[in-house]
Order: C-alpha cells, then sequence, then structure tokens
C-alpha cells in the first residue's frame, strides 16, 4: 500500500535544501509532511509519532540513514523506509546497498527530480517475504 493523500512521512537530511525541497514536493500532493535534521531527532520524533513513511539521506551527522533503518525495522517494521545518498568517500552505490540490505524499501541516489519520490511513494514497498 502506497503512502498518497493524507499520508504521513518524516524527511531525515542535514540539508536544509533538501528538506524544503520535499516539503513542498509532498505538501503539493496532500501528503503530510515532519522532518529532521539528523538521526538523533529522527529517534526523537519516531517515539512520539505515526508515520507511513521515512526517507532518510544516510551519510549525516549524529546519527546516520543506517542507524535509522536498522530502528526502523526493529520497532516499526512496517514503516515505508526511502534511503538516498549523494556519495561520500565510498560512493552512494555501496551507501545505498548497505541501506537496502539493512531493510530500506527503496533506494534513491541524489540529486534527484521531487517527482521521483513521489512515484516512489505512490508505488509503496514491494512485498515483503517471510522470514
Amino acid at each position: 500500500m502506497g503512502v498518497t493523500k493524507g499520508g504521513t512521512v518524516l524527511v531525515v537530511d542535514d540539508e536544509p535544501s533538501v528538506r524544503e525541497l520535499l516539503e513542498r514536493a509532498l505538501t503539493l500532493v496532500g501528503i503530510n509532511f515532519d522532518s529532521a535534521s539528523d538521526g538523533n531527532q529522527a529517534f526523537e520524533k519516531l517515539q512520539t509519532n505515526h508515520y507511513d513513511a521515512v526517507i532518510t539521506d544516510i551519510i549525516m551527522p549524529e546519527r546516520d540513514g543506517v542507524e535509522i533503518i536498522m530502528k526502523i525495522r526493529e520497532t516499526s517494521p512496517d514503516i515505508f523506509i526511502i534511503a538516498m545518498s549523494g556519495g561520500g568517500r565510498i560512493g552512494a552505490q555501496k551507501f545505498l546497498e548497505l541501506a537496502k540490505a539493512l531493510g530500506a524499501d527503496a533506494t534513491l541516489f541524489k540529486p534527484f527530480k521531487p517527482s521521483q519520490i513521489i512515484a516512489m511513494l505512490a508505488a509503496g514497498p514491494p512485498p515483503r517475504i517471510a522470514a
């Protein structure tokens, strides 16, 4: 089941421009938006709010996106997770492969078009195979 109008998404990214871009895009299609600038803020919000999806950057100060993904899968396995990365020392591909292996439902390279995120949210996570 995808996230559409009326759903709520938490965007976690240390770059204000990315958070602002996604806020505008999500708001335009009627998706409720919340944000955090690092993993610590994200963990606080995840403890007190319900989200249908989390869009997280991988490389951030404090707690990174990998920690966020692992924590969500441990405590709220039904949340749809999209991981995004623009690179870093080892390149975006390796970070996104790790994110996928740890439980991200979808991955996206930065820079991206807001329409890509909207389409991913609408499509929803792929079916999960029970272990």
